[in-house]
């Protein structure tokens, strides 16, 4: 199954023929649309990887999406680019997939194929974050999956993805303090710096912008084996209701409710909190509370109290005072597998708070088909 979750663009190409009409290649996400326009003739071609495909010459074709702020996923370096690529003839020629580049300045990101390998990068001028992957074969002209997950400042905090397995090779880095925002066009097949790359030559589908890195394993459920899959969109985010925590003899206690009201078939909720926004905290499959790892999803009708909390006391966040806040945000899952976006963050103010810990075992949540009713001490 692949999910929709923190997906900032998500461009298919399945429309049946581009023109150079403003706002014709598609942006398919359920937020803001960022649509785009295709350059230099370039076309769908019905011998996609799904349905339908981007085809571009290798001379000047490719998209074009006008600047938008929310696709400066490289700011905070947190985000995740997926998609599928094909040469129509073998090249050892590097040739841009995806960038959003000043070619004047050399800022911006990018994740380019060269001699048959992927390499991405995050650069500002002189300071520049870069790594290649070890597959060296996406120029064979064979479909082939690509992710870049970016966790991090460092360029150990790259990692590539090739066909659904990581494939990490050779690094470069210079400088320290980095700053990759632009005000360029997203571009998909176009290269704007020719002197630092080629336009690519072939079939590109599915390209999915993604402002979070941990999205990974989501992420990777769209190789499906090799075979592909498109996201899914069919699950509205639940709702959570306004509350705070209240003193009372057993500390400080908020009833929370999360409410899914168009879905009739709500089968699971996975749920994080937070204290800072930053460093999410989720219970995960291995039975812990982290900030990472594949969650443990809330079923109907469970109370997550008993049965799926540890033993122990575990801090999911610490220095909680009085007047701060903790922060929720749950995803609902139907019956058939499809996944919503998170739930707007609601933060709830702790107003009398017993030792300034928010404990994975002072969680209770009791969870109905439609409805979840969560109670939190602190």
């Amino acid at each position: 199954m692949a999910i929709n979750t923190d997906v900032v663009s998500y461009y298919k190409f399945n429309e049946a023929s581009y023109d150079g009409t403003s706002g014709e290649v598609l942006d398919s996400t359920d937020g803001t649309p960022l649509d785009g326009v295709a350059a230099a003739g370039a076309d769908t071609n019905a011998s996609g990887k799904l349905n339908r495909c981007l085809f571009v010459d290798g001379v000047n074709q490719g998209t074009v999406v006008a600047h938008n702020i929310l696709q400066n996923i490289a700011n905070d370096f947190d985000y995740a680019i997926s998609f599928w690529e094909k040469f129509a003839a073998v090249s050892s020629a590097r040739r841009t997939v995806v960038h959003k580049w000043n070619a004047a300045t050399d800022v911006g990101y990018y994740v380019d194929i060269a001699a048959g390998k992927v390499k991405t990068g995050v650069q500002q001028g002189g300071t520049y974050r870069i790594r290649e992957s070890v597959v060296s074969t996406l120029s064979d002209g064979n479909w082939h999956h690509v992710l870049v997950v970016v966790s991090g400042n460092t360029v150990t905090d790259i990692d590539i993805y090739v066909d659904g397995a990581l494939s990490n090779g050779a690094t470069q880095t210079g400088g320290s303090t980095l700053d990759p925002s632009n005000t360029s066009d997203f571009e998909v097949g176009i290269a704007s710096d020719t002197a630092f790359s080629n336009n690519f030559n072939g079939y590109i589908d599915d390209v999915v912008l993604y402002s979070s890195s941990k999205v990974a394993q989501d992420a990777l459920d769209l190789h499906n084996g090799g075979a592909g899959q498109e996201l899914v969109f069919d699950v509205t985010a639940p709702v959570i209701g306004a509350g705070e925590f209240l003193n009372t003899t057993s500390g400080a206690k908020g009833l929370i409710t999360w409410d899914e009201p168009t879905e009739t078939d709500l089968s699971e909720v996975e749920a994080e909190w937070s204290k800072n926004l930053l460093d999410w905290y989720r219970y995960t499959t291995t039975g812990t509370w982290n900030t990472s790892g594949d969650y443990m999803p809330f079923n109907a009708g469970e109370n997550i109290s008993t049965g799926k909390l540890p033993a122990t006391n575990v801090a999911i966040t610490s220095g909680i005072a009085l007047g701060e806040f903790v922060t929720q945000r749950v995803r609902a899952r139907d019956t058939t597998g499809n996944v919503s976006n998170w739930s707007v963050s609601t933060a709830v103010e702790v107003v009398n708070s017993v030792d300034n810990t928010f404990y994975a075992d002072q969680i209770t949540s009791v969870i109905t088909t439609d409805k979840i009713v969560s109670e939190v001490r602190v």
